[in-house]
């Protein structure tokens, strides 16, 4: 079985490619060397056998720096492909340190011994994802010595530290686990869940995680992408969007992860976010690939997939449902940013939140975690600003925390699920003569931005369907109902409509002239054959031609007997058949 060189494209037998890719590496090798001992004013013979033996000229400190770099250069060069699979410590690992337990060698790492200071140059540290580029002097960061280094005085260079380390990064980005021991919600994910045990052997499969925004499906994938780092893994992680990457984006990355899969036998791990945003042709794209475990494919999404994603793909991973956070859970994830808040900006330190404040800006985020994070980055700027321009009090009070979120965001898509959702639970609730649910799933809706016409017709349907000839009166309450919105609109119809939805759940309820319709109508479908012919004495003869066929013959005009004609109106097939059980 031969495969192709990334070097070179040619194909290789599978058992020579190592051999091959060292050949095809050399000529690199030779002219990256060579124009390291251009560079270099000394060139010896035990670092280069090509040259001969020439007498050093002799000079002071250079030489030794000389031989330093040139050993530093070859330690810099990049790999063509890098098949270690080692984690990069990120900044909460940098940060997720316990002050109170730190010795001193955990500090020595950032002092050196004066022979060390005078070779290093100022140290770049480089905040991921902010715009925080400026370079520091590690010989000077701390002002003391190591020698008379305690803990307990450092928590504020500390602080410091961490504040650079994460500059303009999103609080709710910080927040962002590394492992399922700080994964909240989901109670799915226990210790004993079958997903999280297949994460800890090594084994990730293609999963379709659905959920509404801010409920962890990023942060879920971020603990697979952490694990996909660890020495023992046996996969890479790739993060694509949707909303940004194309087709051809995501057949580079296929095709890498087949190069990957055939040097170094590990999979790639997509992940695709929002991928319900990729067409049905786009989304065929993986299916060969996630059949052949080129790729597992991790997609998430807030839309059900269903309507969204395709039935190959839905067959070929697994659906993972996320649902909204819960107001305690979201208070404990606001709790730990702030003890995180604390040690990066002794600003914040300074503020105090009132006994329940905390608990309305989780209340305020309906579910979602990542717009709790938000709301209390925002809350905690303007209280900074107010106590650094006017020296205001620094205590956060319920009654702020209302004026700077004035209004919950009323979780409602009219073109998606929750539309669907709730339009059911409004017309459940009517049929089940609940007036408070009623009213409130009403309200729910118009407070959403829903189109009142819309509830209006649902009324009407429900007018029929669930009250029918209960209350006679219920079909023209609706239809007026309608009327009445058509004329005067949002948001003076709002009464209107609710005025019916409280008529309709107080009326009684029949379903018979439902259920007859739907027993005709089963009838039908379920037919064997043709329909059976209309009898001719129920036919209409307009012309004369019809009336000698016969059409309209023995036909018993109803009105002109006092006594039942006992006229039969059915085919003589299905004589005596009922469909309307007026009892229901």
């Amino acid at each position: 079985m031969s495969i192709q060189c990334p070097i070179c494209l040619q194909h290789v037998v599978q058992t020579d490619i190592e051999v091959h890719v060292e050949k095809c590496l050399e000529p690199q090798k030779k002219e990256s060397y060579t124009l390291r001992q251009k560079s270099s004013s000394i060139v010896p013979s035990d670092v280069n056998p090509f040259f001969k033996k020439k007498t050093p000229i002799k000079r002071k400190s250079t030489e030794k720096r000389d031989f330093e770099s040139n050993d530093k250069k070859k330690k810099k060069k990049t790999p063509l492909i890098n098949s270690s699979t080692h984690a990069k410590p990120s900044i909460r690992d940098i940060l997720d340190q316990n002050n109170n337990n730190v010795s001193n060698t955990e500090f020595e790492s950032f002092f050196s011994s004066n022979e060390e200071k005078e070779n290093k140059s100022p140290v770049k540290l480089e905040a991921i994802g902010s715009n925080f580029n400026e370079k520091f002097d590690e010989n000077n960061f701390f002002p003391i010595s190591p020698d008379s280094f305690k803990p307990t005085k450092y928590k504020k260079e500390i602080g410091k530290l961490k504040s650079l380390l994460l500059g303009d990064i999103p609080l709710a980005e910080q927040m962002r686990p590394n492992n399922f021991d700080n994964f909240y919600g989901q109670n799915s994910f226990g210790a004993k869940n079958l997903l999280k045990e297949l994460f800890v052997s090594n084994k990730i499969p293609s999963l379709i995680l659905w959920g509404p925004p801010g409920c962890g499906k990023t942060s879920f994938a971020h603990i697979i992408s952490r694990r996909c780092k660890e020495s023992d893994s046996k996969y890479r992680f790739v993060t694509l969007s949707a909303t940004m990457a194309g087709i051809n984006d995501v057949k580079d990355e296929i095709k890498v992860a087949k190069n990957e899969k055939k040097l170094t036998s590990r999979k790639t791990v997509l992940f695709i976010d929002e991928i319900h945003r990729f067409n049905k042709m786009q989304q065929d794209t993986f299916l060969p690939y996630v059949e052949d475990g080129t790729i597992v494919l991790i997609g998430a999404t807030t839309e059900n997939p269903s309507f969204y994603i395709n039935n190959a793909l839905i067959s070929r991973c697994h659906v993972v449902v996320f649902n909204s956070l819960e107001t305690e859970v979201i208070l404990k994830i606001l709790q730990n940013a702030i003890e995180l808040l604390n040690e990066t900006d002794q600003e914040v330190a300074k503020c105090r939140f009132e006994e329940g404040a905390l608990n309305l800006v989780a209340q305020y985020a309906n579910g979602d975690a990542r717009c709790a994070l938000n709301k209390l980055d925002m809350i905690l700027q303007a209280k900074k600003e107010s106590i650094h321009v006017s020296q205001a009090n620094s205590q956060i009070s319920c009654e702020l925390i209302r004026e700077e979120l004035q209004r919950c965001c009323v979780n409602y898509d009219k073109a998606g699920d929750e539309h669907y959702n709730l339009i059911s639970a409004l017309h459940k609730s009517i049929r089940g003569s609940d007036v408070d649910a009623s009213i409130y799933w009403l309200a729910r809706m118009l407070e959403g931005g829903e189109k009142p016409l819309y509830i209006a017709r649902r009324l009407i349907r429900i007018a029929s369907e669930d009250i029918g000839l209960a209350d006679s009166n219920a079909l023209p309450q609706a239809v007026s109902a309608y009327q009445a919105c058509h004329f005067i609109g949002m948001p003076e119809c709002d009464i209107i409509l609710a005025q019916v939805v409280v008529y309709l759940a107080n009326a009684p309820k029949s379903i018979a002239v439902y259920e007859a319709y739907k027993n005709a109508k089963d009838f039908i479908k379920n037919c064997s054959g043709s329909q059976p012919e209309v009898p001719l004495h129920l036919r209409n003869a307009p012309t004369k031609l019809m009336e000698n066929l016969g059409y309209g013959k023995d036909y018993k005009y109803t009105p002109l007997f006092k006594e039942d004609p006992m006229q039969e109106y059915l085919p003589k097939s299905m004589l005596g058949k009922k469909f309307f059980n007026a009892t229901e």
